[in-house]
């Protein structure tokens, strides 16, 4: 049996709790009731080999219904509940009896735990739950958001403009969100109403191939620093038309350091790929290359009119120094082509290793 969380009376079980009302009587006294469940499953992704383990995220249910206190585009959040799955991780199930006949939206989330090296979920990991002003307690729907900055910092040596390092005892995560939306008329009915849902990725990833460093520039690399504007927060709804909603763009760092440094002729003929999770928005930023002598290579990204996509990996390949620096790719994560080479092998180059932000000029293509 996959049931994870059932209670009793929708308005009655403790969870997520919001100020703005309290279980009015019509949702709580109806004697027009009705049993609901959903069942939940990830979208296949043959990145995780062994598949999709719920057990290794937090899993969340958001419940909205209209209310005369809102503005007509705006929801009611009348309950929000943390899914636990008792299958091996494989699915979640939601369950709900004596709910008011009535039109429902239901969001589904399963994010990352932040804190990986924990056996259990630790309290912390649910700061990445937020809202539009954080710690307001807001009971409209609209306003809930995820703080997708917690996984930002989670990029190689990645840090703020102006802002001091991330979390240090915070341990590696996916960096995948995984969202489901619908809306449904829970009839009355005195069977058990039953639904599928499936849960898919609302985050991009950006790959950064630059290629064999020894073949492409004349001396050896002694850090690589990619500065991106990108969104960090995002909605929780999707604007019923499977929308992601990010907001709040931030200049971030991300700096590696080539494992080839100083290193063997091995070595030397690896390719260096940065990959970074983000959110869906146009991609803007640079591309700094420190040599060790000092020399810095700046290219911009803005003019390749590139775009992290939902689900999306967009794959940026460095042509060396000359007048057309990347190439654009765009693939799925199902290793579907999408304007892709078949050959492409990307992932984050296991071999290179991270270090701090250091800062980044802002001229583009230049040499200093």
């Amino acid at each position: 049996m996959k049931t994870i969380f059932r209670f009793i009376a929708l308005c009655t079980v403790t969870g997520v709790t919001f100020s703005c009302s309290d279980c009015q009587e019509e949702y709580c006294t109806s004697q027009e009731q009705s049993a609901f469940t959903l069942n939940i499953t990830p979208q296949a992704n043959p990145e995780q080999g062994t598949g999709y383990n719920f057990n290794d995220h937090m899993n969340r249910i958001y419940i909205g219904v209209r209310q005369q206190e809102h503005h007509v585009e705006e929801l009611h959040t009348y309950s929000s509940y943390d899914l636990y799955s008792i299958d091996g991780g494989k699915s979640v199930q939601f369950s709900a009896i004596q709910m008011k006949p009535q039109w429902y939206k239901f969001i589904v989330l399963s994010v990352p735990k932040l804190f990986t090296d924990k056996p259990n979920i630790d309290a912390r990991n649910f700061r990445i739950f937020t809202e539009k002003v954080p710690g307001a307690e807001s009971c409209n729907l609209t306003d809930q958001m995820i703080d997708y900055r917690h996984i930002l910092d989670k990029g190689p040596g990645a840090t703020g403009v102006g802002e001091g390092t991330p979390d240090k005892d915070i341990a590696l995560c996916d960096g995948d969100i995984y969202r489901g939306i619908i809306n449904r008329w829970i009839e009355q009915n005195p069977d058990l109403q039953t639904e599928d849902i499936t849960l898919h990725r609302i985050n991009g990833k950006l790959e950064i191939n630059m290629g064999i460093l020894a073949d492409q520039f004349n001396d050896k690399i002694l850090r690589i620093a990619v500065e991106l504007n990108t969104p960090t927060r995002l909605f929780l709804t999707d604007n019923n038309r499977n929308e992601v909603l990010a907001t709040d763009t931030a200049s971030i760092i991300f700096t590696t350091q080539p494992a080839d440094y100083r290193h063997t002729a091995e070595s030397l003929r690896r390719e260096h790929i940065i990959s970074l999770n983000l959110l869906p928005a146009p991609l803007n930023g640079t591309i700094k290359v420190t040599t060790e002598h000092n020399e810095n290579f700046v290219y911009s990204l803005d003019d390749l009119n590139a775009q992290i996509r939902q689900n999306t990996r967009t794959r940026i390949r460095f042509n060396g120094m000359s007048q057309n620096n990347f190439k654009v790719e765009y693939a799925g994560f199902d290793d579907t082509s999408i304007d892709a080479h078949e050959d492409w092998d990307g992932g984050w180059d296991n071999n290179a290793q991270t270090t701090g932000s250091h800062p980044i000029s802002t001229n583009s293509f230049t040499k200093s």
